[in-house]
């Protein structure tokens, strides 16, 4: 018999299953499966408010990007522009 592959989704429903149980304290549940208490705290609040969708991974992508963050002498690429440095005029002198 070979190896039993579990997604990540079963995993923690499986979690979830444990601890709705109430056969094991959520301390020991979270042990067993080598989490922390918040990260167990978190799953099951997802799950009682999204069911099963809230058991996926999300994105750890930014919900918003505050572009008006630049600071002074420094572009929106984040290159910061030195005092004596490079500009548009110097560079019509050089460009035919």
């Amino acid at each position: 018999m070979g190896w039993q592959e579990k997604t990540v989704v079963e995993e923690r429903l499986q979690f979830i299953e444990e601890c709705k149980s109430q056969e094991w304290s959520m301390a020991e549940v979270c042990r067993r499966f080598q989490i922390s208490r918040r990260t167990g705290y978190k799953w099951l609040q997802r799950y009682e408010a999204d069911g099963i969708e809230g058991l996926k991974d999300r994105s750890h992508a930014p919900h918003h990007i505050n572009h008006s963050s630049t600071r002074k002498g420094q572009t929106e690429s984040g290159v910061r522009i030195s005092k004596g440095g490079f500009d548009a005029r110097m560079a019509a002198d050089v460009i035919p």
